[in-house]
């Protein structure tokens, strides 16, 4: 519960203009919360799948300081999903394939 806190302190901490050195490191703490906290919803057969599926159209980036519109750590970009941010590669993968089965249905 409490990094879930942190976690909405940094976004809008994020949100604001900040110097290069302290928006790494609140970029780097959501990545280090979430890896410690977050439950992957798919296998890693099914992340490795996914990704297999879309390798020709397929990108992860690190978000970039100064990015005042996406306070997350990484952001993935594929045809079928678009544009999507999270705090680490499971939540992208997890949200990426959400979006693949809801255009499935």
């Amino acid at each position: 519960m409490k990094d879930s806190f942190r976690v909405l302190e940094i976004r809008e901490i994020l949100k604001k203009h900040l110097t290069y050195k302290t928006d790494e490191f609140l970029r780097k703490e959501l990545n280090t919360i979430a890896n410690d906290n977050y439950i992957q919803k798919y296998s890693d057969t099914d992340y490795i799948d996914f990704i297999c599926r879309q390798q020709d159209k397929f990108s992860i980036e690190i978000i970039g300081s100064q990015s005042t519109n996406f306070p997350y750590y990484l952001s993935m970009f594929t045809c079928v999903t678009q544009h999507i941010n999270a705090d680490n590669i499971r939540q992208l993968l997890d949200k990426a394939i959400e979006i693949e089965l809801n255009q499935t249905i």
